[in-house]
């Protein structure tokens, strides 16, 4: 085994706001697996920066059900200025990201995934892009935004690809791919 991964980021991103579990549940299935490999998993549900967003939030009420009752009360100045602080996290951890690992259901709403995956295409980064619904469903849009060879039927193709990648058995596409020698990651 190479472990050509070993050391990179790599950024989960999907829906959490109009899901029951908060997308916990595919995170962490993913996160064992590239934590394997050595990569390094940055989890929006489990924020790694020194001022994390959980430091304003009220105690004993879940993010969820805190900006779900900001919404309900109207209360817009504590919707928005947590929510600006939270997209200003999210972004932050694409840009930092090595790649991006997305997970779409298009039964449950997202917003916040298309920016992070717009965001992290303009960047050149390899986007590991998994539609529930399957390929076919993807909508036709994504077809001319992302190489079709990054889109996968499931969690499970996905991971397959990047077990592939830090084997060696899969070529890294170094139109996507910018990774640093191991010394400085």
């Amino acid at each position: 085994m190479k472990n050509i991964l070993e050391g990179t980021r790599i950024y989960l991103v999907g829906a959490i706001e109009s899901c029951e579990d908060a997308g916990e549940g595919w995170r962490e299935i993913v996160s064992k697996e590239l934590e394997k490999m050595g990569v390094t998993v940055f989890n929006p549900l489990k924020k790694p920066f020194q001022d994390n967003i959980e430091n304003d939030m009220d105690e004993g009420l879940s993010f969820q059900d805190q900006m779900k009752r900001h919404r309900e009360n109207g209360e817009w100045d504590e919707l928005s200025q947590k929510m600006r602080k939270i997209r200003i996290y999210d972004l932050k951890l694409v840009d930092i990201s090595d790649a991006i690992f997305v997970y779409i259901d298009e039964n449950f709403k997202t917003c916040g995934s298309w920016e992070e995956v717009f965001v992290a295409n303009s960047m050149k980064k390899p986007i590991f892009f998994v539609y529930k619904q399957g390929k076919k469903s993807i909508p036709t849009w994504i077809y001319g935004t992302l190489p079709h060879q990054y889109m996968h039927e499931s969690l499970g193709d996905a991971l397959k690809m990047l077990k592939g990648i830090d084997e060696g058995s899969v070529k890294i596409d170094s139109d996507r791919w910018k990774l640093l020698r191991k010394e400085y990651r």
